[in-house]
């Protein structure tokens, strides 16, 4: 199976640079996370490692434009049926994994990794 579509859940620090680091990569993105006010802080994040990133001549302005422009964020699981590979990294709680891979299991296609 080809991967296109990559689902991370969990926009904390590790979780929104795996989600930059695949849509720098040329992935299509979808950044989930419970809250609207987590996914605030991880798109900002995310514009600041990128402008940081232009500022050094890593990457140029266009460049770190479209991989923002890959990028997705919801805080539900409804785009997550299209999804070929989803990557997790939520708190350490038992019952918010068991929960968020029960979700997962319901939502995602067959075949997803």
């Amino acid at each position: 199976m080809e991967i296109k579509t990559i689902g991370v859940v969990g926009a904390g620090k590790m979780g929104n640079g795996i989600a930059l680091s695949a849509a720098m990569a040329g992935y299509q993105v979808v950044l989930q996370n419970r809250t609207a006010a987590n996914l605030v802080k991880a798109k900002n994040s995310m514009e600041n490692q990128l402008q940081r990133l232009v500022q050094k001549n890593v990457v140029t302005a266009e460049e770190s434009a479209a991989a923002m422009g890959r990028i997705q964020m919801t805080s539900t699981f409804e785009k997550f049926d299209v999804l070929d590979f989803v990557i997790e990294v939520v708190a350490e709680s038992l019952d918010l994994k068991t929960a968020m891979f029960a979700q997962l299991d319901a939502m995602c296609k067959k075949g997803a990794i």
